[in-house]
């Protein structure tokens, strides 16, 4: 019977302990950081000049060398990834660095 009265107070109080935190009161207390979905009516276009502009280009991806170095009895090639814009007759407009890097190790 002491066990059984137990668990019963335990389950209430773990009941009024959840209800207390799920309450809309403690919501407002707090000050809470989410990170919502943008919808497509929110998001930034272009306008129909840049549009114009950029509808003859081709976008493009290249690896350059950008470095090299001597590690541990290994050659390292380090390679950056860049963006290339090309018009219709292939002139290169723009050439723009991302974040991405290729290593390539090679045994000395």
């Amino acid at each position: 019977m002491k066990t059984n009265s137990f668990f019963v107070i335990m389950s209430m109080l773990l009941i009024a302990i959840v209800a207390f935190f799920d309450s809309p009161q403690n919501f407002q207390q707090e000050n809470p950081i989410t990170s919502l979905p943008v919808f497509a009516e929110e998001t930034e276009t272009a306008s129909e000049e840049e549009e114009e502009g950029l509808k003859h280009l081709t976008k493009s991806f290249e690896n350059k060398l950008v470095g090299t170095a001597a590690i541990d009895g290994y050659l390292v090639e380090v390679y950056q990834e860049f963006e290339i814009f090309t018009d219709d007759e292939g002139n290169i407009i723009e050439s723009k660095p991302t974040s991405e890097y290729d290593y390539l190790r090679y045994k000395r």
